[in-house]
């Protein structure tokens, strides 16, 4: 159950906080649902206490488990209104992109009970992204990460972490 919402600035961008009973905590807590003051709970709901850095970061970590390569975790806010943060990777077969994928999609929801807003791409295609609204993650083949080369079009943005 929703209490009246109140719309305030927060982090360069407008959203709409409503305090709610979580039904994954069990508790009230503050959330913000981005964009629309209508959109759905069962869309992209952030619990305030954790950070999109905070969730990057345990999705570097998840990457790495399952031996993701060349993980990179870049600062993309000050040259972009859409995301915070883009977190890149590479694995070198379908079956590992599909493991990568599940991995994120598994700790997104069971650590930050966060879903992906938007989910393109397949492991067949050698290019998979997953937009969590402040942070998107781009899982590549090597090839596919060649041709895109994210890192070159998005050069001023730093990277925080390089995991090789």
């Amino acid at each position: 159950m929703l209490n009246k919402p109140q719309t305030v600035d927060t982090h360069r961008r407008r959203g709409t906080i409503f305090v709610a009973a979580c039904p994954c905590k069990g508790f009230e807590t503050l959330a913000r649902v981005h964009h629309h003051p209508l959109h759905n709970l069962s869309g992209v709901l952030h619990d305030l206490t954790k950070k999109p850095v905070d969730l990057a970061r345990r999705l570097v970590d998840a990457i790495e488990d399952k031996k993701g390569e060349d993980i990179v975790l870049m600062d993309i806010h000050a040259q972009a209104l859409f995301a915070d943060y883009f977190v890149l990777c590479s694995g070198d077969s379908e079956r590992q992109l599909k493991a990568i994928l599940d991995a994120i999609q598994e700790t997104a929801t069971q650590e930050f009970h966060v879903h992906p807003r938007h989910v393109e791409g397949k492991p067949e295609t050698g290019w998979m992204l997953l937009d969590f609204g402040d942070v998107i993650v781009h899982i590549f083949s090597p090839s596919q990460r060649d041709y895109y080369d994210l890192e070159g079009l998005w050069k001023e943005a730093p990277i925080l972490l390089r995991v090789q």
